[in-house]
């Protein structure tokens, strides 16, 4: 129980120390370093494993020297641990028990993550016993959101030396504009409930700001989730403090709210397609919340194939991270004409689908108990304490998992908020009713640190070090240096880490890099081609801690589909492929297609035809198979037939005004020699997309081929204007001068 008179207990440099370290694991996931092998999450867990790591290491020495406590025992903690254990339980029994338990290199959410949660969670309650230390890690972890929010507007109004994001919509720190939205709509009722209860004029003023900083960056994430979660939550928030405050005019204010919400939203809906609406992201995307919006029938698909999974898996599920083979084996064909982004997901956008697939009703069971407490918790801090600051502690647990709950119905937890989330739960189970903690013997202690130790080895250098190793192994890759290359990969793989199926990965990626570069080039071809067997032999282990990963052999098709350019022998391998891929889902369309990729690649276009024809069969309003059928014609030079099935794949609903669907007509056109429709293709790519600079340089490129120097310039300075940089464009015009000095590159 929390020392309510706020006594500091006499304390050693070790006890700061351990302080500071729970510190820094509360913020280590905010840590980012773009361009990495692994990926953005990855070097979040490794921040946040061994920040966590260190400070059970230290408090495992303090319960030696008896210095700290054991956690007490409360409903929190005990539902903290039957969830822990369930997660276990369900990582046993999944079907890829492997990524269960380590999770994914991209996301990083499997058991070994949620252990490390449950370890700090364990030594907050264990360690931290009065109001100034939790109100210090509050306002740290809210200073850490100062950060994010300031990069964020520094991504918004372009500064030079910040990392842009990938588009129109801020990513900070976090590396996804949805995540960002997340995480900070989970700290900004924290943030102003710290205001609104601040002691000093200056730290008010500064957490008021904090916020409004927090609420600018969810608005420029354009998140439609983040914007109804921040309407919610402050509803839920105003309605507790007018009843805690008996204060009616904030109930009043709460239904203004959602009036308020609900004539925006109208107005917005009804004057869709109107200037200021187009012009304003937030705006535009609040107008698309229909049925027949992409990402939102993506949603509904999703969460029917979540659940039909589920009863296929009902007590313990089908395991963490391993959403997205239940979702492909229970795939929705309807999803192919919707978008790529929503046709491999390995989550289900809403924490009760991704909880009751991934951990089954009991996981469910579990974690909804969780919750539950913690909020019970709250709401009796609220409204029987008679301390101040207890109330506000209670306000802030109730902002932040409100928050959260909310938000994740349209997303889900990422490690970016889950110490946070830890954060709050401790903070709740420091509160609740609970046993005296026990002075620990040296046993625990030993224990806890061995197991730190052991974890910090598994589960951080080990990982670093690989992680390393294959950066510089793709550095020597891509300088041609294979053998050094080679070596280092082999040297990573032996490792055993968990990081092995993510090496693997990134090779099918790298042989198809290598095929590209070398076609022009026989002596590398020779070169290179035992390696990219090397390859082929590798990329298969996958399969013994995956074999019912879709998206796996849905790339290893394609990868065998180009090396069946080079050596015939491959292309039993990407037929053998595409059968597992097919068969593990036999009504997905996307698998047909894929075999037609496969065979378009090899020139066998009445079998790619086949593939086509078949995934139109599963779901004929898709319009992308009639768009490769058309592909397919052009290459027969049949231009009647690819008018004809491009007319159709646009009457569905494709779009085929992409740069590199135009450019492949363009140049297939080209190779057939029908230059009026090569320069077509050319042409329309300039016109719909006036900001692809590629667009200016290819028709720049038809020109010069066909001999029209002066078209050809006039497309270049074109392409220059967007970028005077582009490399392409420069060497073209230098070959432009050495044919009449008048063609040079002019000052912009």
């Amino acid at each position: 129980m929390l020392d309510t008179k706020d006594m500091v207990q006499q304390k050693t440099w070790l006890h700061s120390v351990l302080f500071w370290l729970i510190a820094v694991a509360l913020v280590s996931t905010l840590v980012a370093f773009r361009y990495v092998f692994m990926g953005l999450g990855f070097i979040k867990a490794m921040a946040f494993f061994i920040a966590v790591d260190l400070t059970v290491v230290l408090y495992g020495y303090l319960i030696i020297k008896r210095e700290a406590d054991l956690p007490s025992a409360n409903w929190l903690t005990w539902t903290m641990t039957v969830w822990l254990t369930i997660l276990g339980l369900t990582t046993i029994f999944a079907i890829h028990p492997f990524v269960s338990f380590w999770g994914s290199t991209g996301r990083v959410f499997g058991l070994v993550t949620w252990l490390h949660l449950g370890a700090l969670f364990y030594v907050m309650v264990g360690f931290l016993r009065n109001r100034h230390e939790w109100l210090t890690l509050l306002r740290v972890i809210i200073g850490g959101s100062a950060i994010v929010v300031l990069y964020g507007l520094g991504q918004a109004i372009a500064i030079p030396f910040i990392a842009q994001a990938q588009n129109y919509r801020v990513d900070s720190l976090i590396g996804n504009a949805v995540f960002l939205a997340g995480y900070l709509t989970i700290l900004l009722p924290m943030t102003v409930i710290s205001a609104l209860t601040a002691e000093t004029l200056w730290l008010k003023r500064g957490l008021w700001t904090i916020a409004l900083l927090q609420l600018a960056v969810i608005l420029l994430t354009a998140s439609r989730g983040g914007l109804v979660t921040v309407v919610v939550t402050a509803i839920i928030l105003l309605i507790t403090w007018g009843i805690r405050y008996r204060r009616r005019g904030l109930i009043w204010i709460s239904v203004a709210v959602i009036a308020l919400a609900l004539f925006t939203g109208t107005i917005v809906q009804q004057y869709a397609d109107s200037e200021v609406v187009q012009n304003v992201t937030l705006f535009r995307r609040i107008s698309q919340i229909t049925l027949s919006d992409q990402t939102v029938k993506g949603r509904l698909l999703a969460w029917q194939s979540g659940w039909l999974a589920w009863q296929e898996r009902p007590w313990l599920g089908w395991g963490l991270e391993n959403y997205g083979v239940a979702f492909n084996l229970n795939y929705q064909p309807a999803l192919e004409s919707i978008s790529m982004q929503e046709t491999w997901v390995d989550r289900g956008h809403n924490w009760v689908i991704d909880t009751l697939v991934m951990t089954g009703l009991v996981g469910l069971a579990a974690y909804l108990a969780l919750l539950l407490t913690a909020l019970w918790t709250a709401w009796k801090l609220i409204y029987r304490s008679r301390e101040k600051w207890q109330t506000a502690f209670g306000f802030v647990i109730l902002g932040g998992l409100s928050a959260m709950v909310v938000f994740n119905l349209f997303a889900f937890d990422t490690i970016t908020t889950l110490p946070v989330i830890g954060f709050l739960l401790a903070l709740t189970a420091t509160h609740a009713n609970s046993s005296r903690p026990k002075v620990a013997g040296a046993f625990w202690g030993w224990a806890t640190i061995v197991l730190a130790i052991m974890s910090a080895y598994f589960c951080f250098i080990q990982p670093v070090i690989v992680n390393k190793t294959v950066s510089r192994a793709i550095v020597d890759y891509y300088h041609q240096d294979f053998d050094v290359a080679f070596k280092k990969i082999d040297q990573a793989l032996d490792a055993g880490t968990w990081l092995d199926n993510g090496i693997r990965s990134r090779l099918i990626d790298l042989g198809g890099v290598a095929y590209d570069n070398v076609q022009t080039d026989a002596e590398l071809k020779t070169a290179v081609e035992p390696y990219l067997a090397q390859i082929t032999e590798l990329v298969k282990d996958t399969i013994v801690h995956e074999p019912y990963s879709a998206f796996y052999y849905n790339r290893l098709v394609s990868f065998y589909a180009k090396l069946a350019l080079w050596d015939a022998s491959y292309l039993s391998k990407a037929e053998d492929a595409l059968k597992v891929l097919i068969n593990m889902a036999p009504d997905r369309p996307g698998s047909r297609l894929t075999g037609g990729h496969l065979y378009t690649t090899v020139g066998q276009y009445a079998q790619a035809n086949d593939y086509y024809d078949q995934a139109i069969a599963l779901y004929p309003a898709w319009g992308e198979p009639y768009f490769h059928k058309a592909l397919v014609a052009a290459y027969l030079d049949h231009p009647a037939d690819t008018e004809s099935y491009l007319n159709k794949a646009k009457e569905l609903g494709y779009n085929i005004f992409v740069f590199d669907n135009l450019n492949v007509l363009a140049g297939i056109f080209e190779n057939q020699s029908h230059l009026e429709l090569a320069e077509k293709y050319r042409r329309l790519i300039v016109e719909k997309l006036p900001k692809e600079i590629n667009g200016y340089v290819g028709l720049a490129g038809f020109y010069y081929r066909r001999g029209q120097p002066d078209l050809t310039y006039d497309y270049i300075i074109m392409a220059l204007r967007i970028d005077p940089t582009n490399q392409t464009a420069q060497s073209l015009v230098e070959v432009l001068n050495q044919i009449d000095p008048k063609y040079k590159i002019p000052d912009f």
